[in-house]
Parts: C-alpha cells; structure tokens; sequence
C-alpha cells in the first residue's frame, strides 16, 4: 500500500497517535513522545486479534490473560452540578441497558462487572485512587528533593535535561517499591508463581480480567514498566515502553550527554562568534523530547533504579531475560 499511497505511513501513524493501546499491541513499543492517557490497556501477554476494551465488556468476554488499564481518573478536577447530573444520568442509562442486555442474552453478568466497566468508561465518576495515591506521593517526594513547586516542563513538548536521569533513577526505585509484594522479602515461591496467584485472587474478587494497574500490589517486568511509563508520563519525564521477543517488557530512556561548565562556555562563545542562531545550554535550558533518543534502559528489578547503557551487555541480558544475545546488538535488535 505504502508504494502506491507516499502518505500511507503517515496515516497509519496518525492513527495509531489516537490509540496507543493499538500502537503497543501492534509494534510492541511506546516512544518517547507517546504519552499515555486514562483508559490506556494493555494485555499481559500479546494476543492475536488484539481486543477492544468496550467489546469485552459488551460482549460479556472474560479474556484468560489480565488487561492492565491505566485510569488516573479527574481527581483534580471539578464539575458543575448540572455536568454531574448529567454525567450520571448518562451513567445510570449504561448501566440499565447492559443488564437488559445481559438478561435477553441469557447470560449471568453480576452489578460488580457491570459498575467495573461502567467505572472505566465513565473515569470522571470512578478513577483508581491507588494508582492516583502513588502519583500524589511521587509529586510530593519529587517536590521536596528538587525544591520546586512543579513537576512538568512549563513549555510544552519540552523536558528539563539536567533532570532526566535523577528522576529515572528515583521513579525505578519508587515503581519497585510499590510493586514488591506486601512482604519483599518471601522466599515462598518464585516471582511468577506468586504473581500468578495475586492475579487470580484480584479477578476472583472483581469478577473480570480486566485489573486497573492500581489494583497490583506485586508485579514482574511488564507491571513494573507499565506503571513506570504511566507515572513518568505524568511527570513529564520521556520514556520509551518496550515489549521484547523474549516475553519482556522495559524502560528506555534518553539521557543527554552534559558537557562540564568550562566546555560549555567556550563551545558557546565560539558559536556565538560564527553564528547568530542561539545555542542551548542543556544545564538550565529545555530540550525538545522529539530531539531525543533513548540511550539507556533503566533497572526495574534486579537493582531498581540502576541505568544501563542500551548497548551494554547488562541491558542486553536484562531485555533477552538471560537468553544467550549477541554482544554485536543491543536491546533495539532483540525487540525486532
């Protein structure tokens, strides 16, 4: 298609920005400039065809593996009274139809379900107060170590560089926390085994597979990088979402080089001296996050926290899960 329409890629792009629950599932990866939203999913381990939310619901499905959806919700807003009178009419009318609905087909759909669906659609009526308590708790910590007020760029589009790093760094080890397991320290069973378990004891309580990203209280790669991307996004803080062939999912982020002070000023001088384009001081300055590539993937298990150079051999084993890789190619050829 794409040799007889020059502009097919582009729309298929365009698309794909509308909906990056497809984007994930179909090319496995998130870039930096893809930031996720309420209502984002993702499926726990990739299936063909990929599923949609709404059909699941509407169909009365109830897929084998979790779907993760990520739903801040509008805590922070506020809403007129005649919005909300509305909005819950809406809410209520939903709700009604899909228990008809249910009761013509013959099918068992029990008000939990039904309100677990309805609660996702209608987020302005029920976020997930875990996930957005984390994200409270990360605006917090973040404010008191940088002294600021703010966590997110004041230009759009843009990422402060000289933060990059220290806030991977910091949000690898507050994911890791948050996804432990109530007791880090049980031998009882290895982390899949234990994982396994809490999923079943979350659907069997919400009666769906379908498992808001707050709910976990313990998680394995994909958990972590996926809470990891949803906090980061948040925070302005640019970050790739990876699904590997190896059934493992990462972080990859884009850490500038920073020049020492001395260096910077004479570069800059220079610069000025043959040219009247400004240059820009990556120590106090803003850069485009479409001008950066990922360079570093960031250690989500084995020493949260820890950045590993993308073609080193550490992240290497980190993304083919221990498999034997080819020192000659980094993680960007184990994903393909």
């Amino acid at each position: 298609m794409s040799r007889h329409v020059p502009s097919w890629p582009c729309v298929i792009e365009s698309l794909f920005a509308a909906d990056l629950s497809a984007k994930f599932a179909y090319y496995g990866r998130l870039t930096l400039g893809d930031v996720t939203s309420n209502g984002f999913y993702l499926l726990r381990r990739s299936s063909c065809p990929f599923p949609v939310l709404e059909d699941i619901f509407r169909l009365k499905l109830c897929p084998l593996e979790p779907i993760y959806v990520v739903n801040f919700g509008d805590a922070d807003q506020t809403h007129n009274d005649e919005c909300m009178e509305s909005k819950l009419a809406a809410f209520e009318a939903a709700r009604k139809s899909m228990r008809r609905e249910s009761q013509l087909r013959g099918i068992r759909v029990s008000d939990a379900t039904i309100d677990a669906w309805l609660q996702l659609k209608f987020g302005h009526l029920q976020y997930d107060p875990v996930l957005v308590g984390h994200l409270n708790v990360l605006k917090a910590q973040l404010s008191a170590i940088e002294h600021r007020g703010q966590c997110r760029s004041p230009i759009p589009g843009t990422v402060e560089a000289s933060k990059i790093a220290s806030r991977a760094q910091f949000l690898g080890v507050f994911v890791a926390r948050q996804l432990s397991g109530p007791d880090s320290t049980n031998s009882g069973g290895g982390l899949d085994q234990r994982l396994e378990l809490h999923l079943h004891e979350i659907k069997t309580k919400i009666e769906t597979s379908v498992v808001s990203l707050g709910m976990l209280k313990l998680g394995s790669y994909l958990e972590r990088a996926l809470m990891f991307k949803a906090l980061a996004d948040q925070i302005g803080l640019p970050a790739a979402l990876v699904r590997g062939t190896y059934g493992r999912s990462w972080i990859e982020i884009a850490v500038p080089k920073m020049e020492n002070a001395a260096e910077a000023n004479e570069d800059t001088q220079q610069h000025r001296r043959r040219s009247s384009r400004p240059i820009i001081d990556l120590c106090d300055k803003f850069l485009p996050t479409r001008y950066l590539r990922e360079n570093y993937v960031v250690d989500l298990m084995d020493e949260p926290g820890r950045l590993m150079p993308i073609d080193g051999l550490e992240a290497k084993v980190y993304c083919s899960g221990g498999k034997p890789v080819d020192t000659a190619i980094g993680c960007a050829k184990i994903r393909e």
